[in-house]
């Protein structure tokens, strides 16, 4: 090291990681915890999904999205994969990018706010009742997933979608949500480490949003009621609404109406259910003549089934209007262009699987990878669609992608970047 050769000073460095600190950790971990190689071997697996690179929020199982992508087509996983077609990579992405499209048309149709997504992952504020479950494979069911996370806690509801992707689990309390999420991370079901993940604080509304929507939707529908709205000296509403969760998605009004005459409730003075396009969310909100006779309803039913769910009852507190969140919505405000950056491109990519990939969503008008001195690219490149419309497209659609097991990381080109700009600029999507 240091040494000079033909007029050139040499500097050697070590060509692996220094592993000192990696082993003090195994033996302390060993040592306070008694862990086996196996648990240590998890631990640094969870840190490995810090890693943006190779990590996204949603990540489905290749062998679930494949074979949702075969079952929709008609044909067989091995159909997609053979070797004896060409791009079987772009293949398998672009199966990837049509099931994240496919979870996302679901999501919406769920009520659920998918602007969350485009975000800056490490920066999203989490909720500590709702979370993601990842990894899971084509044949689990719905009711699979709450037997199993039910044994940590009361859940409020399971979502899964039909292919399967991704499942998302809301608990009704903090507790019983982190009991579940300490013993099921990497919890192997059906031969594969379910991996989970707390979700974005606004993909699911809050109790709060939810009561303010119900206003709005009585403001509109009911006249008459001011009485029921009559404010104190704080600003805050004297609710006589009860909040209802945990509904049977089959229970509506009349047959919420008939439980509570079965059960000799008095001073009801109406009930609503909260529904989306006609089918019930799970939750409503029932009001009363007077404060009184909603606190005697809650200590009655609180916890009483009703088509075998267990009802879940709370005060309606509604904040004052100056004080309600509103929610952040992602910026619009980029420089769009027919031009896209693409970064975290695997080495192993070639300038004809980078078009073949992009085609699919317009004409791409030319692809420029800049290359190394041993002629190989540098790991992105950009593409340059005909119109913006087609570069919005693939934009939109590609941005949860992968490519050889690298997320594809998309940003807007701008004209007067330089090639060292792009070089010395270090991406904060996967810092």
């Amino acid at each position: 090291d240091n040494g000079i050769v033909f007029g050139r000073i040499l500097h050697l460095r070590p060509a692996y990681k220094d592993l000192s600190k990696a082993i003090k950790e195994q033996r302390d971990l060993e040592r306070e915890e008694k862990s086996t190689f196996k648990r240590f071997k998890k631990r640094v697996m969870i840190e490995r999904m810090n890693d943006d690179t190779s990590w996204n929020t949603l990540f489905i199982n290749p062998s679930a999205f494949l074979e949702a992508t075969a079952r929709r087509y008609g044909v067989s996983k091995e159909d997609i994969l053979s070797r004896e077609q060409e791009n079987s990579a772009v293949r398998l992405a672009l199966a990837e990018t049509e099931t994240i499209q496919e979870t996302k048309d679901w999501m919406r149709e769920q009520g659920l706010n998918v602007d969350v997504f485009e975000g800056d992952r490490k920066s999203c504020e989490r909720s500590k009742k709702v979370f993601l479950v990842k990894n899971l494979i084509y044949e689990v069911t719905r009711s699979q997933i709450e037997k199993l996370f039910s044994h940590y806690g009361h859940i409020n509801r399971v979502l899964l979608p039909e292919n399967r992707a991704i499942a998302i689990v809301e608990f009704s309390d903090e507790a019983s949500a982190q009991n579940a999420f300490k013993n099921l991370n990497l919890y192997v079901y059906k031969k594969e480490p379910m991996y989970l993940e707390w979700a974005p604080v606004s993909l699911v509304e809050e109790e709060e949003e939810q009561e303010e929507r119900k206003d709005d939707m009585e403001e509109e529908g009911q006249d008459g009621q001011e009485g029921r709205k009559e404010e104190d000296g704080t600003g805050l509403v004297n609710s006589r609404s009860v909040f209802v969760k945990n509904l049977n998605f089959i229970t509506d009004e009349k047959r919420l109406r008939s439980f509570l005459a079965e059960r000799k409730v008095g001073g009801v003075k109406s009930i609503t259910i909260v529904k989306k396009e006609g089918k019930s969310l799970g939750y409503g909100f029932i009001e009363f003549e007077s404060e009184d006779f909603a606190h005697k309803f809650i200590k009655q039913i609180q916890g009483v089934l009703l088509d075998d769910h267990a009802l879940m009852l709370s005060i309606s507190k509604p904040k004052p209007v100056q004080q309600l969140k509103k929610r952040k919505r992602r910026d619009t405000s980029l420089d769009e262009s027919t031009k896209i950056l693409l970064r975290n491109v695997p080495f192993e990519a070639t300038r004809a699987e980078i078009r073949n990939l992009f085609q699919a969503y317009g004409e791409v008008k030319s692809i420029r990878m800049p290359k190394k001195m041993n002629n190989q690219h540098r790991g992105f490149a950009f593409i340059e669609f005909t119109s913006l419309e087609e570069a919005r497209n693939a934009f939109r659609a590609l941005g949860n992608s992968h490519l050889y097991g690298r997320k594809l990381v998309l940003e807007w080109a701008k004209n007067e970047r330089s090639l060292d700009d792009i070089v010395k600029k270090k991406p904060s999507n996967f810092e």
